[in-house]
């Protein structure tokens, strides 16, 4: 029903259109299992990667969900790289073992989907990472120079949510990759992958090696300011508590080593 219509008639910013929850047609086909609506909103432009409050875009939704929901986004998601849905595809494979694990229904190991998920990591971080530009640049194994980003994260584990974007004419910008100028405003990372896996993921380790992506911290905080998503900011502030104080070991390893 969508296929034909020329851009004038406004089709993709219709279905940019949210609910009170922050979910898109998109989403809302995910989650309610209509997968011959899936494909067509997909190609009329429906953002596959937008956040809702629940911190899931529509892709991430299917990819927990598993099954013929993932297939169906990973088989219809022609802007994804193959190199992205092989890894998404692998990242929901290995979420659906962890649940069947839990329920009782065998899956693998401990150790062996522990090595399972630090591999994942590192494929997540290179094939997910944000693009140039859009971390903010700077040092850091925490997420770069900008000082708002410790502030924010700081701020977020004390249960302050971080401030709402500024209005316009208040002489107050955000960081140039949030702002509707910015190269990255047609295509702005969400970080939706990232955040399903630090959700899922078993150990420190693996979030450590998620969190010290270049620019990661920086970018989701930015996502959680520019989206007014405090909840994002509150997990962002928990996740990086239980990578650095995961093990009581001492010397290189030891939490001051890893908060240095």
């Amino acid at each position: 029903a969508f296929r034909g219509w020329v851009a004038g008639a406004g089709l993709s910013q219709a279905f940019s259109t949210t609910d009170s929850h922050g979910r898109s047609a998109l989403r809302l086909a995910v989650d309610g299992r209509h997968w011959a609506c899936v494909q067509p909103l997909i190609e009329a432009s429906c953002d596959l990667r937008s956040l809702s409050e629940d911190l899931h875009s529509p892709l991430t939704a299917a990819l927990e969900r598993g099954g013929p929901a993932a297939e169906t986004v990973l088989g219809a998601s022609t802007r994804l790289s193959e190199e992205a849905r092989r890894v998404a595809s692998d990242l929901s494979t290995l979420l659906a073992e962890h649940q069947g694990s839990a329920a009782g229904q065998g899956g693998p190991s401990g150790s062996e989907a522990t090595r399972r998920w630090e591999a994942l990591a590192e494929l997540v971080a290179v094939t997910f990472r944000p693009p140039m530009g859009h971390c903010g640049g700077g040092e850091g194994r925490f997420g770069g120079a900008d000082p708002r980003v410790a502030q924010a994260v700081a701020a977020a584990s004390a249960g302050v949510p971080p401030p709402p974007p500024p209005p316009p004419g208040s002489g107050v910008s955000l960081p140039p990759t949030a702002g509707p100028s910015s190269p990255m405003a047609n295509s702005t990372w969400s970080g939706d992958v990232f955040i399903l896996a630090l959700e899922h993921c078993p150990t420190g380790k693996t979030r450590r090696k998620l969190l010290c992506a270049e620019g990661v911290c920086a970018a989701l905080w930015r996502v959680s300011l520019s989206n007014n998503l405090p909840s994002l900011a509150r997990k962002l502030a928990v996740w990086i508590g239980l990578s650095v104080n995961s093990s009581p070991t001492e010397g290189s390893g030891s939490p001051t080593s890893r908060r240095r």
